[in-house]
């Protein structure tokens, strides 16, 4: 046998040898599987990865038009389709996936403009990122009952027609169908319970039907949709997000369920054919510039139990002839009416305290305005430039300002009434200022409306109001022509009469008003959430304020103040000038994993998170800021009310306290920390142990609050559940820690 076919009998033996080895020996030596089988098959169109007996394609090499996506490579069950594999494939025109595909991963198909059909699995399960995003050619899409989730932007610019989501799908990620102009028709999962932000912006749908398993429709969802003109909001749907249906130009009518109770900025704003609107009567706030520039809205009636009426809320709505404003509305805020130029009469209740800035600024058709008895401030320029307003009847009896050219460019020879023994009060608070326009008086309540064409210019000295008029000269009836000559007249004794004395008018003295003091309250966004007031020298609680999804309300921040003090719900303040509040949230959270700890002694370890903002916030503004664990026997949490450590005690429940002294993970946004449970007897390795996250703060005037995390199941664990995950992770741990993790579990 020459030397050639010795060497090529020893290579090939070689390789048979090896490969009988990792058959035999591959299982029981995964590191040597893995390092062979994650070599790229270089002789396919496809570069992968084996990993788990499961293979992923990584990369397409090939440069056929339609690619069919094989079922198996060396033997090995292709199940995903890895991160931008085909991504910015142009000439792709048709995409067949096998049976076997449960996931395709973010960008897989992004930018793959030619692409015009693909064959999605029967398994699939997950859809992510941007995987088909950009695809302008993909005009159909049959997703199969077995998908799951829908990423973020995974077909968004895509040039569907038609969705049809099934039941199975739980989640669609942000902007995941956005700006599909084509696509008219939708049809949501019945499973979903979110719809988020920016879902559907700027598609072509016209009908949308939410189902009865939404919960909330994020910002932006629907916006730009101008073709959209149908929306049923079921009956389950509890907030709707900022801009959520902006500039949806066809929506002609709109009903917002009951179970609404949160309505975002914006959420209507340029719906200019919307006509028509049903609220739901669980509103308290109607939010900044909610139906701003609705050209085609005639009537609308606030919600009875509406306190605040955001800035711009109806501003521009043209067509606006009639609204009537709940007897619960205690502030109207800035614009919130601005140019709604055919409304003719306002009534505002007795219990409205603020009328913003330029709140009905440019209202021409405005004829007619009652103020109610408890308004304390009328923003400046509130009617300014309502030019047919001449019937202006103030009631409060508290009015405390009246801002600049509040009444200015209003109605020729325009009438304001105030109550009874007012109108030097409130002649004081209309000054030069607010320019009431000349001929316009203040009358009290039951005189006499004068007759305008016989007050001169006099009659509104200086601030506009009636002022002393001095009597017109009658003429002489001794003054005669040059020419006439008159007869002599002899004078003949009067007779001296006594005139009775008219009793003496006794004017009524009139007692201003205390000054009213207005506590304002903030949320972290600097939206107005509530309004107090009181007389000057009385004192205010300072109130509580709701948690926001996993952010805990902590305190109040005095905006009015140059220190930095954090003030507990129900701190009392002596109501001396007007303050501002804002509200401080604490976003602290248990993380669902856990770990076994295998270092020096046994244990487990759990996993918090204090977002940064927080962090900072409160450290820079509590007098003392402290974070912890704290766990306990989950069978013993039944016995109490709340999982707290005062209910604990008071129980006589033995529990552990762990602070936190070091950060073991620290980001630009939050920190996370861990309690640690450790010499956990084996007998007690499969006891199961809750956790709960918390800060405890001191405040500026020594009051000491702790606040919690949210607890639920999610927060509990034990030593083997935690081990037995632990084995299933093949790459982290070495073999002496599985061999550990393994005697937990027994």
């Amino acid at each position: 046998m020459n030397y050639s076919k010795k060497k090529f009998l020893k290579v090939f033996f070689t390789v048979i040898a090896v490969t009988i080895c990792v058959q035999i020996l591959g299982e029981d030596i995964p590191f040597l599987s893995r390092a062979i089988r994650t070599t790229q098959a270089t002789d396919s169109e496809f570069d992968y990865k084996i990993d788990n007996k499961k293979v992923k394609i990584t990369a397409y090499k090939g440069n056929s038009s339609e690619v069919v996506v094989p079922k198996t490579i060396d033997g090995t069950k292709v199940t995903a389709i890895g991160t931008d594999a085909f991504s910015e494939m142009g000439t792709i025109k048709s995409i067949e996936l096998p049976s076997t595909i449960k996931y395709i991963e973010s960008g897989a198909f992004k930018l793959c403009t030619g692409l015009e059909k693909i064959e999605l699995s029967k398994e699939l399960k997950t859809i992510g990122d941007s995987a088909f995003s950009g695809c302008s050619n993909l005009t159909d899409i049959d997703f199969p009952e077995s998908v799951e989730s829908i990423g973020a932007y995974s077909f968004s610019g895509t040039g569907l027609t038609m969705i049809q989501i099934p039941s199975t799908v739980e989640n669609i990620g942000t902007y995941a169908f956005a700006n599909c102009f084509s696509l008219k028709d939708i049809e949501l999962s019945g499973s979903m319970t979110v719809i988020e932000d920016n879902t559907f912006e700027n598609c072509g749908v016209k009908e949308i039907i939410i189902p009865g398993s939404v919960l909330s429709i994020g910002s932006m969802a629907f916006a730009g949709c101008s073709d959209l003109n149908m929306v049923n909001i079921s009956a389950s749907v509890e907030s709707i997000g900022q801009y959520a249906f902006e500039k949806c130009t066809s929506l002609t009518r709109i009903e917002i369920p009951n179970g609404v109770n949160q309505l975002g900025a914006y959420a209507f704003e340029g719906c200019t054919a919307l006509n028509e609107i049903s609220f739901s009567q669980n509103l308290e706030v109607l939010n900044d510039g909610l139906f701003q520039n609705c050209e085609a809205l005639k009537n609308i009636a606030i919600p009875e139990n509406v306190q605040i009426i955001g800035a711009d809320a109806f501003g521009g709505c043209i067509s606006l002839e009639e609204v009537i404003i709940g007897e619960k509305v205690r502030v109207i805020c800035d614009r919130a009416f601005l140019g709604c130029i055919q409304l003719k009469n306002v009534h505002i209740g007795n219990n409205t305290e603020i009328i913003g800035i330029s709140s009905f600024r440019n209202c021409d058709s405005l004829e007619t305005v009652s103020i109610g008895e408890g308004v304390i401030s009328i923003g400046d320029s509130a009617f300014y430039d309502s030019e047919n307003l001449d019937d202006i009847i103030l009631k409060s009896t508290v009015m405390e300002i009246v801002g600049t050219d509040t009444f200015n460019m209003i109605g020729d020879n325009a009438v304001l009434t105030v109550p009874v023994g007012m109108s030097d009060y409130y002649k004081k608070l209309i000054t030069n200022e607010t320019n009431l326009k000349e001929g316009s008086v203040i009358i009290e309540e039951g005189d006499e409306i004068p007759e305008f064409s016989e007050i001169p210019d006099e009659s509104v000295p200086e601030a506009g109001m009636p002022g002393e008029v001095e009597p017109t000269a009658t003429p002489s009836t001794d003054v005669v022509p040059e020419a006439t000559v008159q007869p002599e007249v002899i004078p003949t004794e009067v007779p001296v009469t006594t005139q009775t004395p008219l009793p003496e008018i006794i004017t009524p003295t009139v007692t201003p008003a205390p000054r009213q003091i207005t506590f304002n309250y903030f949320d972290s966004g600097n939206k107005l959430i509530n309004a107090v007031s009181t007389a000057q020298g009385k004192t205010l609680k300072l109130l509580e304020c709701e948690d926001k999804e996993e952010s805990k309300f902590v305190g109040w921040i005095d905006l009015t103040s140059s220190t930095d003090k954090i003030y507990a719900p129900g701190t009392e303040f002596v109501a001396e000038e007007k303050k501002e509040f804002k509200a401080l949230y604490a976003n602290i959270k248990m993380l669902e994993g856990a770990a076994a700890k295998l270092s020096s002694s046994t244990g487990l370890r759990f996993y918090s998170r204090v977002d940064m903002g927080t962090y900072n916030d409160i450290a820079k503004y509590a007098s003392e800021f402290k974070y912890g664990t704290i766990i306990c026997p989950s069978n013993k949490i039944e016995a109490v009310s709340d999982f707290t450590i005062d209910n604990l005690e008071q129980a006589d429940i033995t529990y552990i306290n762990i602070p936190v002294n070091v950060w073991f993970n620290t980001t630009d946004t939050y920190m996370e920390y861990t309690g640690v449970v450790t010499n956990i007897l084996e007998k007690n390795y499969k006891l199961v142990l809750s956790a709960r996250a918390y800060i405890k703060i001191k405040y500026s005037d020594g009051i000491e609050r702790i606040i919690y995390s949210d607890y639920s199941d999610d927060n509990k664990r034990s030593v083997a559940q935690v081990a037995k995950a632990a084995l299933n992770d093949a790459n982290v741990y070495t073999n002496e820690q599985r061999k550990l993790l393994q005697q937990f579990t027994d």
